[in-house]
């Protein structure tokens, strides 16, 4: 997914400057605050995506009832996420049913069988 969403920035022009953030430079101890701030935010994500798809392990039954649900949920969260950056309606739809068909593939072949996976992928 990861891929493939890079390979669709590559494509799109860069309309917004680059700028720089201070955050850890603004920190008592700045190199603690690199530290810290990579290992949470990533903490949080791979967290986050475990509980999301657990839910959806049980929603939908092992994989055997309301797939489509399933795949409307990863859709818009695809969605979501891709409108943090895309600026117009139509790359938030096709990052959303890009993402979302992906994830849901992932999600049936892969993730349902061993949780335990999401965080290495996450942090791949």
């Amino acid at each position: 997914m990861l891929g493939v969403e890079a390979l669709l920035e590559h494509f799109a022009p860069q309309t917004a400057p680059a700028w720089p953030s201070f955050k850890s430079e603004e920190m008592w101890l700045p190199w603690l605050a690199r530290i810290s701030g990579t290992v949470t935010s990533g903490l949080m994500a791979m967290a986050a995506t475990v509980v999301a798809l657990y839910w959806l392990e049980r929603l939908t039954a092992g994989w055997s009832r309301r797939r489509f649900i399933a795949f409307i949920v990863l859709v818009l969260a695809e969605a979501a996420m891709s409108a943090l950056k895309a600026e117009q309606w139509i790359d938030v739809i096709a990052g959303g049913l890009i993402g979302g068909a992906l994830s849901t593939i992932m999600f049936g072949m892969v993730l349902r069988f061993d949780l335990r996976v999401v965080p290495a992928l996450i942090a791949v």
